[in-house]
């Protein structure tokens, strides 16, 4: 559940800022990027990238 949340408010942050990222990333209480990367893409289907240009 706690991943899930995190997902979700790191999703909000690319929707809403122009912050790369490499800052979302603490901000959304992860310390690696690799492993952000790793559970956004578990829970999205997508990279934050994609993510990001999807929504745009």
């Amino acid at each position: 559940m706690q991943k899930c949340f995190r997902i979700r408010k790191a999703q909000e942050m690319l929707h809403s800022t122009n912050w790369k990222v490499k800052e979302i990333v603490p901000k959304s209480g992860y310390q690696n990027i690799n492993s952000f990367n790793r559970m956004f893409k578990k829970f999205t289907g997508m990279t934050p990238g994609e993510y990001r240009k999807k929504i745009e």
